[in-house]
């Protein structure tokens, strides 16, 4: 069972029973869609430390300036860059919450 039918699950069982509309399961679904959708949102931001010449954000992402470029490196990952160093968090952060979205199911 994915995460979406567990959800729509849970709120047809509790919703269910206290009315017993018999077209909950068609609005359990939407719901649970729409939790999904709002999960990944809820996942925090990496916390970066800076750390001598390279900033950390956990997970094995790190940060360093080469020249005028922010290259971004994580487990796994090829190097990739960007011209400031808020561009390579925003896309550690994204690459984060991705990940965690797929290893919890919440992408079906």
């Amino acid at each position: 069972m994915n995460a979406r039918d567990k959800i729509a699950e849970i709120i047809h069982n509790s919703v269910f029973h206290l009315n017993g509309l018999p077209r909950v399961t068609i609005i359990t679904k939407d719901v649970a869609d729409a939790i999904l959708a709002a999960l990944p949102d809820m996942i925090p931001d990496l916390v970066w430390m800076r750390n001598g010449d390279h900033h950390a954000g956990g997970y094995g992402h790190v940060i360093r300036k080469m020249g005028s470029q922010f290259v971004l490196t994580g487990r796994n990952s090829h190097a990739r860059q960007f011209d400031t160093i808020e561009a390579a968090k925003a896309a550690a952060n994204a690459h984060h919450k991705a990940q965690l979205a797929k290893a919890m199911g919440w992408d079906q």
